[in-house]
């Protein structure tokens, strides 16, 4: 007989490495410029040189690692020119989603953005305006949730992939948020905004405040970064 864990999809061993390596590129456990060898690599996770060469080959696809000729491969450095690039993107295509998902807007899809929308409210109150520092990770984790709730009903796989990439270039920088600024005190605020204008198909409202939640962010951590 089958069982569930049968049909379970089975992660690989560089999938494994990516997303160990991801997650310690985003929290910034690997800061930007830190060097990536191959070799140090294979012996820390204990594979081979090819599971190592291919987990990097996909960061380097989502930009998170940059290689270069006879030097190899490193952390994608940190900057103002590149947060702004970022936020360019991540508009763009947050944006795009967003237009996407309300143009399919659903009763399955609106009672799950009402769920994640009242789990992050409580994380905002917690972490944002009380100011507890025990909550940034499940903030974190709210927030994330709340905005792939917001495009849940984007039935453009390809424009989802893209953004899934660039969000995981901007959470680095939104990563830098909790070092930078303890008072982003209207951000719930917007969380609101975006939550009531999306529910009630106030299509352009939803946009603008989307908008000025990701220059919000621009704002907090574009003064405290390096020119480059």
């Amino acid at each position: 007989m089958n069982t569930v864990a049968e049909f379970e999809p089975k992660t690989t061993a560089f999938e494994k490495v990516e997303e160990e390596l991801r997650n310690r590129i985003i929290s910034g456990q690997l800061p930007g410029g830190a060097k990536l060898h191959v070799d140090s690599l294979r012996r820390e996770f204990d594979v081979s040189t090819s599971t190592i060469r291919e987990a990097l080959s996909r960061l380097l696809a989502c930009s998170l690692v940059v290689s270069q000729p006879n030097i190899g491969f490193s952390v994608a450095p940190l900057g103002r020119n590149d947060c702004l690039a970022a936020a360019n993107a991540r508009d763009l295509l947050e944006v795009a989603a967003l237009r996407d998902s309300l143009a399919n807007r659903s009763d399955a899809w609106e009672a799950a953005l009402a769920g994640a929308f009242h789990m992050l409210a409580r994380a905002d109150r917690r972490f944002l305006l009380e100011g507890d520092a025990s909550a940034e990770g499940e903030w974190g984790r709210r927030n994330q949730a709340f905005h792939e709730a917001m495009v849940g009903a984007s039935q453009n796989r390809y424009l989802l992939d893209f953004r899934r990439s660039i969000n995981f270039n901007w959470d680095r920088y939104r990563a830098l948020l909790p070092k930078v600024s303890h008072s982003a005190t209207h951000v719930p605020d917007q969380h609101k905004a975006l939550f009531e204008s999306a529910v009630d198909g106030r299509v352009e409202d939803c946009v603008s405040v989307m908008r000025d939640h990701i220059s919000t962010t621009v704002r907090l951590v574009i003064d405290h970064l390096p020119d480059a």
